[in-house]
């Protein structure tokens, strides 16, 4: 029944996706674990307005610099995708993950 209103109101055009309710984050936004493709999240780093997620298995024998890894940018106060660097369209999470726990989560 909430589905076929719904479909009715969307043809009246009352409604739209953007109308219906969204969760909203009152935490921290955080880089997902991993893309939609299960690549693990390599690195982390928040910069003005932005969170930059690098994917990927890295080699411990170059350190914190090694070869380019693919990445994901989100916008930090929305959480939203921003850019996808190196992966095909797709393999990034259209959204960043929301941390609600007092201090930062362990990330790579």
């Amino acid at each position: 029944m909430q589905a076929s209103v719904v479909v009715l109101l969307a043809a009246l055009g009352l409604a739209s996706a953007n109308a219906l309710p969204r969760d909203v984050c009152t935490g921290t936004y955080v880089c997902p674990t991993e893309t939609n493709n299960g690549i693990p999240l390599a690195h982390e780093f928040d910069n003005p307005g932005e969170i930059a997620c690098f994917y990927g298995v890295t080699n411990p024998n170059e350190g914190p610099v090694g070869p380019v890894l693919p990445s994901c940018d989100y916008d930090s106060s929305t959480g939203a995708l921003t850019s996808s660097n190196i992966f095909q369209d797709g393999e990034c999470p259209t959204e960043a993950e929301c941390w609600l726990g007092t201090l930062p989560p362990k990330r790579a």
